[in-house]
């Protein structure tokens, strides 16, 4: 029997596992880490004002509560990292450039709207940013889809949430016209990431 396997080629399912699956294990482990683990560190740089500045604002009605957004954009960084896992994994980068680099810009313009809405507290500019998100996002599902349709329907709700997260930036600078008046210069930014750096290694050690 040993004999006719050998023959066959047949290889124990362990043994057929063992490279591949650690391989992608460690590879999907780091698509999906990369997301949650800056917006976590993002988070942490804008839980002050998120706790204070934030609640001074006009809210719209249909404003979800703000314990609903960082179980929300846990579970969409999960999933556009398995999607973009799943791009990666059928031909890498040299065979799907365009679709990765649009996937890229999108994360970047993710990651850069939370400090521009909340730390930087300017909400126009939150606004274009999420904007551009909404288009870059937009592409990215359409590479996608022409690579796996699975890794195009894992970024389906992400661009749903994106879209109402877009009209509610809009609503917040309709309520709050005046928010975004204050002028943001290099000088003030490193002072107040300085000051928040402190804050939190403060709070590390207490």
């Amino acid at each position: 029997m040993d004999t006719i396997k050998s023959k066959l080629g047949y290889q124990p399912t362990w043994q057929q596992w063992k490279p591949g699956f650690f391989d992608d294990a460690v590879h999907l482990a780091l698509f999906v880490g990369v997301p949650v683990v800056v917006g976590f560190l993002i988070g942490l740089l804008t839980a002050k004002d998120v706790k204070g500045w934030y609640k001074t604002l006009r809210k719209p009605k249909f404003n979800p509560p703000s314990s609903v957004f960082p179980v929300v954009w846990t579970v969409l960084y999960v999933m556009m990292g398995s999607a973009a896992w799943l791009v990666w994994s059928n031909g890498g980068w040299k065979q799907h450039k365009f679709a990765l680099s649009a996937y890229t810009v999108q994360l970047f313009l993710n990651f850069l709207w939370n400090p521009t809405f909340f730390f930087l507290r300017k909400l126009d500019w939150a606004l274009v940013d999420i904007t551009l998100l909404l288009g870059a996002l937009a592409t990215t599902i359409a590479t996608f889809h022409h690579v796996d349709d699975r890794a195009a329907m894992l970024l389906v709700p992400y661009f749903l949430w994106v879209s109402f997260a877009t009209y509610l930036n809009f609503s917040f600078c309709e309520l709050n016209p005046k928010a975004s008046r204050h002028i943001v210069d290099a000088f003030t930014i490193k002072k107040r990431v300085q000051r928040r750096v402190a804050e939190l290694k403060a709070e590390m050690i207490d």
